[in-house]
């Protein structure tokens, strides 16, 4: 993993940190980033989540993704 990691392009690193944290499809969190409101994130102590449901196709579904508060106050600006 640390391998992978350290070998993504340098623009590729947070999607990559979303993917491992999230344990998320990359599909939906594509969707995710691309359609991504701030004001969806639900934080609940350490842990924030974001519902993806709309997201889910045929027998590929999703509900939230998950990941830590800090991942998302770290990261905030990619999606400003």
């Amino acid at each position: 993993m640390k391998e992978a990691y350290e070998a993504c392009p340098e623009d590729m690193k947070t999607v990559f940190q979303l993917l491992a944290y999230s344990g998320s499809r990359l599909t939906h969190v594509h969707k995710m980033l691309q359609s991504f409101d701030e004001r969806k994130i639900i934080v609940d102590g350490d842990v924030a989540y974001y519902p993806t449901a709309s997201f889910s196709e045929g027998m590929k579904h999703t509900f939230e993704v998950f990941f830590c508060t800090l991942f998302f106050k770290k990261s905030s600006s990619l999606y400003r």
